[in-house]
């Protein structure tokens, strides 16, 4: 039978091992927010023209101003409307942060195909189906379908007449948690309830350069300076108020250029970032040997 002293001696070890471990742990977790803080870093250089200033001092006489890209647009949208053509909301830009030469200011009405939001209805569940994506199915890493609710095709149906969802849309929470945008790259077909829809136009909008400014810290606070987020105990973004979310313009060819700047730096943080979990699932299973 064990002594006293020799218990007492077991315990200390335990704790004196444990201690030590939970300082690893903790020094993994730093790391990872510290990986999240260099995250928004590189997105706010990007958008600050930064990440490609020597880039775009190369090619400057290449580059077509922002707003020349926006007149274009605009003779587009006049061309194709048929006679329906009205005026966007113009963005007051005094509060913006300011932009690179060439860089304007714009909105997502103006430079995406059209922004809709999807259905505020709850459909019949159906065992079988198409899954019906809400907000908590947006993830960092994209669209999370295993807890997503099926609903009938012909409900899907219904819904895609005005919220149907093409590869290439972005896709952004209108409720609750705002944001975590997602650009959809996927086949599955799928229908969106309460969820912001940004249809792409990828003769004048990277798809990708729009998601990673969504997803920016810039954003998020021009978002509650200016007031746009409504709501107290659930907080929400009105369509409307989707439809005038300020956008920094730049030539597509930089756009291409400013999203490979960010996802090459990206990737070298999630290649730490999956070295760090594997790390802090080591230390639980080192946790479960020591005992």
């Amino acid at each position: 039978q064990m002594c006293i002293r020799d218990r007492h001696r077991i315990v200390a070890k335990i704790d004196e091992l444990f201690t030590r471990l939970d300082a690893g742990v903790e020094a993994l977790k730093e790391i990872k927010a510290q990986l999240r803080r260099y995250r928004q870093s590189v997105l706010k250089h990007a958008f600050e023209g930064k990440l490609t200033k020597e880039w775009r001092q190369a090619h400057k006489h290449e580059l077509e101003p922002a707003s020349v890209l926006l007149a274009r647009i605009k003779q587009e949208r006049q061309r194709t409307a048929k006679g329906k053509y009205k005026e966007l909301p113009q963005l007051t830009t005094s509060e913006l942060p300011e932009l690179p030469e060439g860089w304007a200011w714009t909105i997502t009405s103006e430079v995406c195909s059209s922004v809709r939001d999807g259905t505020h209805d709850t459909p019949k569940y159906v065992e079988e189906g198409i899954p019906l994506v809400t907000s908590k199915n947006l993830k960092e890493y994209g669209l999370d379908f295993t807890t997503a609710r099926n609903i009938s095709i012909e409900d899907h149906k219904k819904i895609s007449v005005r919220s149907g969802v093409d590869e290439g849309d972005i896709l952004f929470a209108m409720i609750g948690t705002i944001g975590n945008p997602v650009v959809v790259r996927t086949n599955t077909i799928f229908s969106i309830k309460n969820v912001g829809l940004f249809k792409k136009n990828e003769a004048y909008l990277d798809s990708e350069y729009l998601g990673f400014w969504l997803a920016s810290q810039t954003f998020m606070e021009i978002l509650e300076g200016k007031k746009l987020l409504k709501g107290t105990t659930q907080r929400f973004i009105p369509l409307g108020y989707l439809r005038i979310l300020p956008v920094p313009l730049t030539s597509p060819v930089e756009q291409h250029r400013i999203v490979e700047e960010i996802e090459r730096r990206f990737s070298v943080a999630d290649e730490i970032e999956k070295t760090i979990d594997q790390g802090l699932k080591q230390a639980e299973r080192l946790r479960q040997s020591i005992l």
